[in-house]
Formats: C-alpha cells, sequence, structure tokens
C-alpha cells in the first residue's frame, strides 16, 4: 500500500510540471500552432470551400502569423491589430460570396465571445 501511494506521489509530482509547460504566462493554456493551423483551416475549408490554391495562399498567410505571434505578445489592442491585419490578408484570396462568409463567421465568434474565451460584457437579457 505504501508503495502504491509514494507511487502515485511520484506520478504526480512529473505530472504537475508538464501541465505547468502547456500554460501560458497567464495560467491558460496555449494550443500548438501547428494544431491551431490545422483547426483553423479545416474550419475555413468547411465554411468556405476554398479551393486548393485559396488554401495553400491562406496556410502561408496563418504559417507567418503565428510565427510573428509569440515574438510580438503585446497589448490587447495590439493583439486585436493584428488580428484584424490576419483577417484582412485573408480576405483578398477570397470571392465576394466566401467574404461574406466569412464576415459572418467572425461575428458568430465575437458574439459568443470567442472559442474558449470568457464574455466579460456579462449576462445577455
Amino acid at each position: 500500500m505504501k508503495k502504491l501511494v509514494l507511487g502515485a506521489l511520484v506520478a504526480m509530482a512529473f505530472i504537475q510540471p508538464m501541465n505547468a509547460q502547456e500554460r501560458q504566462g497567464n495560467g491558460h493554456r496555449q494550443m500548438d500552432p501547428q494544431k491551431m493551423l490545422e483547426f483553423r483551416m479545416q474550419r475555413l475549408d468547411k465554411e468556405l470551400d476554398l479551393s486548393e490554391n485559396q488554401e495553400n495562399k491562406i496556410k502561408a498567410i496563418y504559417d507567418e502569423h503565428f510565427k510573428q505571434v509569440p515574438k510580438e505578445r503585446g497589448s490587447r489592442k495590439e493583439m486585436m491589430k493584428r488580428n484584424q491585419e490576419l483577417n484582412q490578408k485573408i480576405k483578398e484570396e477570397l470571392t465576394d460570396e466566401q467574404k461574406k462568409k466569412f464576415d459572418e463567421m467572425n461575428k458568430k465568434m465575437h458574439r459568443r465571445g470567442g472559442k474558449g474565451q470568457r464574455n466579460h460584457h456579462g449576462p445577455r437579457n
């Protein structure tokens, strides 16, 4: 029984530091940029029915964006500006119909407060 308890304590000692490494300085988990890229590309392709050429161009835009983000942590205002620039670059690769869908996708996400983010505006009436 003592060995079992000791083993559990040792396992917990190793698990806690691994979890801490997955978190950013603010305590939130940070998704691997490659996984984030795959997730976003799947979502865009599903919603916008991207051509292969569009997929390649947008993937390159995201690759560049994710390379810059860890280097350029800044204020919320700066992050919002970078995201607006990212969205503008993506929209340049879309058809007019896809742009409308893309704008609607972003509106839905902002209304929900973003995936995994708290809505700081209080309850809706």
